[in-house]
């Protein structure tokens, strides 16, 4: 046995080599492929509700691909808002194939007077001050990301109330790292792959067997640990049922299941201030307003993620599986865009209401209007009594 210590030394240290290879290829044609990326800045309309966000997202979903395991350059759009000293900015970050043209189109049906236009992308600052950070949940992923992902149906103006947006933290907290120095943040969509929805299956019936999914370093650590330590067994039912905890986890499963099409999501962001201190403050202030969200998530700092944030690049391990619910209230728009420096459309669509109601076949009268004279029998209208 002391024979083989070197062959398996030798193996090892091929396995790490073969791994870091792989991981500095990936990037490079990465960061070539994001090089040829387009940006898609977003004047959102006067009002944008949760309904609206969702179902433009379902929209969007349709120009994504299905992914492939060991893609080099897997297909993403990037949901970014900039904030600096003048104000905000939100756009679409579309790699090459991903038509911009079929976006624009899909952004006017799901936002109805939204205006789009190519332009340059916001910069990162990659040197001084800059602080990046990462919101992450932290329970399984078969789980919903955000509580209560239905949005509140509402009469008469297609307003969301104060109280219902869940995003104006966030915006908040946005501008006012824009007055320090300025932030961006990035929320990273792409198509969920097959095997993590067969992670969400199982978890419908079998929470207990779903798992974290994992690179292939920690799951050879993961499986060589299993084989050498002793572990507990999972307790079972003598009834063969599911416990109460188990029942509503697999219930909580079932809903997410039910909210397709599935997305990987990550949420990233980044400062830049006058100091570190003020830097860190600032990235803190912007993401720490999802937690209205969710009580589930938590920040943990990037090291050298400001290269990753200027390449759009997050490793698909670091990516959790969201249903299109969760996708849009991670990516969308407050309530009111221009309470936060956003600019605002020219136009505001309104919703049909009795207040509107015209009947046809008459003519408004207006200074260029001729007199229309009056009839001794009217023409019925669906105001007349019958």
């Amino acid at each position: 046995m002391r024979d083989r210590w070197p062959l398996l030394l030798a193996a090892l240290t091929m396995l790490a080599a073969v791994r870091v290879g792989w991981a500095v290829c990936r990037r490079q044609v990465w960061r070539r492929h994001a090089a040829r990326a387009r940006w898609l800045e977003i004047i959102p309309p006067v009002t944008a509700t949760p309904a609206a966000t969702v179902g433009l997202w379902r929209l969007l979903a349709t120009v994504l691909p299905a992914p492939r395991r060991w893609a080099l350059r897997p297909t993403r759009i990037v949901w970014e808002v900039a904030a600096d000293p003048d104000g905000l900015r939100c756009g679409l970050w579309l790699p090459p194939g991903v038509n911009p043209t079929a976006v624009v189109r899909l952004l006017h049906r799901g936002w109805p007077g939204v205006r789009a236009a190519q332009c340059a992308p916001p910069a990162v600052s990659t040197v001084g001050a800059v602080v990046a950070l990462a919101v992450r949940p932290t329970r399984p992923e078969w789980l919903p990301l955000v509580d209560d992902t239905t949005p509140a149906s509402r009469r008469g103006m297609d307003v969301a109330a104060p109280e219902d947006d869940r995003l104006r933290a966030v915006y908040g907290g946005l501008v006012s790292a824009g007055r320090t120095g300025g932030a961006l943040l990035q929320v990273h969509l792409g198509r969920a792959p097959a095997h993590r929805l067969r992670q969400l299956r199982r978890a419908m019936t079998h929470p207990h067997y779903a798992r974290h999914p994992r690179g292939v370093a920690r799951a050879v650590l993961q499986a060589t640990l299993d084989l050498i330590t002793p572990g507990l067994g999972i307790r079972r039912n003598p009834t063969g049922r599911l416990d109460p905890y188990a029942a509503e986890l697999a219930r909580q499963a079932r809903v997410k299941f039910t909210d397709a099409p599935h997305l990987l999501v990550a949420v990233q962001t980044v400062a830049v201030g006058p100091t570190r201190a003020a830097a860190s403050a600032a990235a803190a202030d912007a993401s720490s307003g999802f937690g209205l969200l969710s009580p589930h998530f938590t920040r943990r700092r990037l090291r050298r993620g400001t290269r990753a944030l200027v390449d759009r690049w997050v490793p698909v391990s670091r990516m959790s599986l969201a249903g299109i619910g969760d996708a849009a209230a991670l990516a969308g728009l407050p309530a009111e865009p221009t309470a936060y420096g956003l600019p605002g459309a020219a136009s505001r669509r309104r919703a049909a209401t009795r207040e509107v109601f015209r009947t046809t076949g008459h003519a408004t009268d207006g200074p260029d209007t001729a007199p229309v004279e009056a009839t001794t029998v009217d023409a019925p209208t669906v105001w007349s009594n019958p």
